[in-house]
């Protein structure tokens, strides 16, 4: 089997084109993301390039959906050589004493 990388926050930005980046290496590749939709079409895109993709669903700020997902993971998956924990949000961009503590629980949760 090829080398494995995994990734989270795979369905945009830098996570996106870190599994481009990675596919075109020859690298299977374990993605993740909220966005089942988007983890969809970059699996399908990834595939047609050669590598093999295993797209997990879920909300990296669920420790259950992640831990499930984790548990999941087919045995030849697991000797993964490179992880990219790049899952992350930037909320409440006003400056902070007009902030919103849900934005910020949700990034820091997050991030």
């Amino acid at each position: 089997m090829n080398k494995i990388a995994f990734i989270t926050g795979a369905t945009s930005g830098i996570g996106e084109g870190c599994a481009r980046r990675f596919a075109r290496g020859g690298y299977n590749l374990i993605l993740t993301g909220r966005n089942t939709g988007k983890l969809e079409i970059l699996k399908k895109e990834l595939e047609a390039e050669g590598v093999e993709v295993l797209a997990l669903a879920f909300d990296v700020r669920n420790r259950e959906a992640a831990k499930k997902a984790v548990d999941y993971i087919p045995e030849e998956w697991r000797n993964v050589d490179v992880l990219i924990n790049n899952a992350g949000l930037a909320r409440g961009l006003e400056p902070e004493y007009e902030g919103d503590f849900e934005d910020w629980d949700q990034m820091i949760d997050t991030n």
